[in-house]
């Protein structure tokens, strides 16, 4: 089979497409899915940069937010037939992911597509939908009428996030760079209280301005960028909750002071969090049909700014590291 094989850690060059890699044979409670679409994230750079090398153990195949459809079911397997068309959110540690023509999965990471939603759309919204949902309702604990700032609401991670936040009834602030976010959020039929264009604009400045003075309930801010904890911070209103994607964020005292007497929270999301435990898998799956229900029914939108060959994966993720909206998915 076609296959993208991540070789060792580096830059896109250790990524290496091969035309006759062995098709892996599911085994039990494993489905062998033969991919139509495999987006990509910052998960896959962060693989691909050795970031994540306790997980992942070169010569494999990358792709963890995968739809396709089930060619192969292993022993034991009882949930999918053959022809059935599946999503899946591929763990760290597989592998076979989805840059290739086929991926073995487990059973408990694989959930039905629905037949009308195209397998771009779906796998587009895999990581995003799994980290939006995650923010939303499991660390930020959003209520209808309260007021969430979504950090650059265009990009690949924040995208369906702004879509359900306002679903859930939400003021959304949320924020852009370029011209190209702010017209994507513009047209996205969307609701959205404020775009604050940071070329031009203060954040903290426009949060207080939105809110009387008083900040915002819940920040989601998937960016991964630590360098901007002050303003964060400082936006949050009392008793507000931050969620945040950046590994690394260190808080001075000084930060956790003025935390401490908001009564304010910090927590962390990481859509690879689910996987890593059997025991979630059924709160994932959860989170999966739920979104894939979404989608079907036009709730949510997956963008979908880049679809490339698999022959393409080198350029697919260099367009990755500068993509400010929507998504970059490799078609197969």
């Amino acid at each position: 089979m076609r296959a993208a094989v991540l070789t060792g850690f580096g830059d896109e060059t250790v990524l290496t497409l091969v035309n006759d890699h062995p098709r892996p044979v599911p085994r039990e409670r494993e489905v062998l899915i033969r991919v139509k679409a495999c987006a990509l994230s910052c998960t896959d750079l962060h693989a691909r940069s050795g970031d994540m090398s306790m997980f992942i153990d070169p010569p494999c195949v990358p792709g963890y937010e995968i739809s396709g459809v089930v060619e192969e079911v292993g022993a034991l397997t009882e949930a999918f037939s053959v022809g059935d068309e599946v999503v899946a959110l591929s763990p760290l540690d597989c592998r076979y992911g989805g840059c290739a023509e086929y991926s073995v999965q487990k059973v408990q990471d694989v959930v039905a597509k629905p037949s009308s939603v195209v397998h771009e759309d779906a796998a587009a919204s895999l990581a995003a939908g799994v980290l939006a949902y995650t923010a939303l309702h499991y660390q930020l604990k959003v209520i209808a009428g309260e007021t969430i700032l979504i950090v650059g609401g265009a990009s690949d991670r924040a995208h369906i996030a702004v879509q359900l936040a306002s679903t859930l009834g939400l003021r959304v602030i949320t924020t852009a760079r370029t011209a190209e976010e702010i017209s994507y959020l513009e047209d996205a039929n969307v609701k959205l209280a404020r775009i604050v264009d940071l070329s031009t604009t203060d954040l903290l400045e426009a949060v207080l301005e939105e809110t009387g003075g008083l900040g915002v309930d819940a920040i989601l801010d998937p960016s991964g960028d630590p360098s901007d904890a002050d303003t964060m911070v400082d936006s949050l209103a009392v008793l507000g909750r931050w969620a945040h994607s950046a590994p690394d964020l260190q808080l001075d005292p000084p930060d956790s002071r003025r935390l401490f007497l908001k009564s304010a929270s910090v927590s962390f999301f990481w859509e690879q969090a689910w996987v890593m435990s059997s025991g979630q898998q059924g709160r994932l799956m959860h989170i999966i049909s739920d979104l894939m229900s979404k989608v079907r029914q036009d709730e949510v939108r997956p963008k979908v700014q880049y679809a490339m060959p698999l022959e393409k994966i080198q350029q697919a993720h260099r367009v990755l590291t500068t993509n400010r909206v929507g998504k970059v998915v490799v078609k197969l």
